[in-house]
């Protein structure tokens, strides 16, 4: 049984898949799960598919969704010097770290870069 979960579980960390964030008329953002590559060939057809071709991605990066937090316990028993007895001292550690995934926000159409690039020539110089 456990060999049939693991291979399962490395089967799906192979394929590339994607889930919808938000999508709206104009654009969306697509989260990119799995196998970043597939995902991403994945993504641009879906982005293809809703713009009906034309399609600018906007932004490109990782997001953070939610935390983990795990805790570690551990005991030490040691016997003193002066041969009294042990004495056992408990310690606990606690780690919270972010779960993040790879999104792409995206527009249909072309959108200029950020900037104002791509704007027309700058104004001429003042006399």
């Amino acid at each position: 049984m456990r060999k049939r979960l693991l291979f399962l579980a490395l089967a799906l960390s192979a394929c590339g898949g994607i889930r919808y964030v938000q999508r709206t008329q104009t654009g969306g953002t697509i989260a990119l799960q799995g196998d970043p590559e597939k995902a991403m060939e994945k993504a641009r057809e879906a982005m293809a598919q809703h713009c009906n071709g034309q399609y600018t991605v906007t932004q490109e990066g990782e997001a953070v969704i939610g935390q983990s937090t795990t805790t570690s316990a551990a005991a030490d028993t040691r016997e003193h010097r002066d041969n009294r007895g042990e004495s056992t001292q408990a310690s606990s550690r606690t780690v919270t770290q972010n779960e993040t995934e790879w999104r792409v926000t995206y527009v249909c159409g072309y959108a200029p870069p950020p900037g104002g690039g791509g704007a027309g020539p700058p104004p001429p110089p003042p006399r």
